[in-house]
């Protein structure tokens, strides 16, 4: 009988855990974004790093922080240190050149950070 306790603990454990979680994040969300279905977040990308205001809150991610850039079938993905992530949802770019631009410029600037962060070796 025990067994077949333990057996059915591990596999509702999961699944019992996984909702909690779920049911956890949709309440802070809403306690800190408010109830809204939608909420605007604004992205920029400039020399310092990737701007993002949302709610009157505005935070930076310095460009040494940024891991990869990954290109998705809907989004536009920002892999931070410490498992940071921003995501552009392109439905966010106007246009499909606009969307290439972003990439690009968040390309360079990432490059320029992680050249920057090499050792030069003088000899």
């Amino acid at each position: 009988m025990g067994s077949i306790g333990l057996f059915l603990g591990a596999i509702l454990y999961p699944v019992l855990s996984q909702m909690t979680v779920k049911r956890r994040l949709r309440k802070w969300c809403q306690e800190n974004a408010g109830s809204d279905k939608t909420f605007t977040c604004q992205v920029e990308l400039n020399e310092s790093g990737i701007h993002t205001e949302s709610n009157g809150t505005r935070i930076i991610y310095a460009w040494e922080k940024v891991k990869e850039i990954k290109e998705t079938e809907d989004s536009v993905d920002i892999y931070l240190e410490r498992g940071g992530l921003v995501v552009v949802r392109n439905r966010a770019f106007t246009s499909l050149g606009v969307h290439q631009q972003f990439i690009e410029l968040a390309q360079q600037y990432l490059k320029l950070a992680h050249e920057s962060l090499q050792p030069h070796g003088d000899s």
